[in-house]
């Protein structure tokens, strides 16, 4: 059985300039054993913009760009370490108007809700 259960991690743009998202990815292919198909075994990601974290030292509080990454319900059992490292916590599903699928197949947009009317 299978939690319905998201996960997120969140990436400020020194860790997106770092190349994160490309280590959490190529990380994922490697814990799943898998390169592009396992069903439901997937990760999305979002940019968005959000505000610095707390206690940055940042001249302007205002918005920054910032990433998340959505790891399915599928794939949560493969990937605890992933998670630990970078601060994964539960979450929704990502708002698939704004997500793009990094790792999976085209069937697991099916997973992502569409927005509630």
């Amino acid at each position: 059985m299978t939690s319905c259960l998201w996960y997120r991690v969140r990436l400020w743009p020194d860790q997106i300039v770092a190349g994160h998202i490309e280590i959490i990815r190529q990380r994922f292919i490697r814990a799943t054993g898998k390169a592009e198909s396992c069903a439901g075994v997937c990760l999305f990601l979002m940019q968005e913009g959000t505000t610095a974290p707390p206690g940055a030292d940042v001249a302007d509080q205002g918005a920054v760009d910032a990433g998340v990454v959505f790891f399915s319900p599928a794939s949560i059992s493969f990937v605890p370490r992933l998670l630990a490292k970078y601060g994964g916590e539960p979450s929704e599903a990502p708002d698939r108007t704004r997500a793009v699928l990094l790792v999976g197949e085209e069937q697991d947009w099916a997973l992502v809700p569409f927005a509630a009317h």
